[in-house]
């Protein structure tokens, strides 16, 4: 039927970050789609679009962050998972603190949880792509990414080129972008040959 039918539905809770090739892009706009676009660009009708989807969620952020407050009690298997990974990593290098109690896996796993809601809601409250990214990737296990990102480079092909829309609104800092420049910056990343370029060839990134 050629619909687009979305299926990452996790990865909106910022979990494409954690895999070994994390990924990047927001969603899929590769050249494919691209030229199936009126006009073959995503200026115009599809950033118009985008920006009222983005301004409509903004203004009822408090109903969807109700709705995923479900997963705060009860998370994703995946979930759990993982914030045990977590908490035994912090304890391993001792960032818990040798006098604090060791959490029980109930509470490591609401608090990670919580962690996973809160993505979300940086995302509604329009946080720049950048930032809310770069703290999904500090908490990644791949040791390529831990380096990448203490050598600054995952952030500098996150930005993208000199010049780029993201650079330009980009402070570093946690800030709330205008509805207008979220949309422009989150088409930009997704078109950015430097991300797709970097993209696990099992997603298929050329087309």
């Amino acid at each position: 039927t050629a619909e687009v039918v979305p299926i990452d539905f996790g990865h909106a809770f910022g979990m494409g970050a954690f895999i070994i090739i994390p990924e990047l892009m927001p969603f899929r706009l590769t050249p494919m789609f691209v030229q199936a676009l009126p006009l073959g660009t995503p200026a115009g009708l599809f950033e118009d679009t985008l920006g009222t989807a983005l301004r409509t969620m903004r203004a009822k952020r408090g109903k969807i962050l109700d709705l995923c407050s479900v997963f705060s009690n009860e998370p994703l298997l995946e979930w759990a998972e993982r914030g045990v990974g977590t908490q035994r990593s912090a304890a391993g290098s001792g960032s818990l603190g040798s006098d604090r109690p060791t959490p029980s896996v109930g509470q490591v796993t609401a608090w990670y949880a919580r962690r996973r809601v809160q993505v979300v809601r940086h995302k509604l409250e329009g946080r720049h792509m950048a930032t809310v990214l770069m703290s999904e990737l500090r908490e990644s296990k791949v040791g390529w990414v831990k380096k990448s990102i203490a050598a600054g480079h995952l952030e500098q092909v996150i930005l993208g080129p000199p010049g780029s829309h993201r650079r330009k609104c980009y402070t570093g800092h946690e800030q709330d972008l205008s509805v207008e420049d979220q949309a422009r910056i989150l088409i930009e990343t997704a078109c950015d040959e430097g991300i797709l370029g970097r993209t696990w060839n099992g997603w298929s990134p050329q087309f």
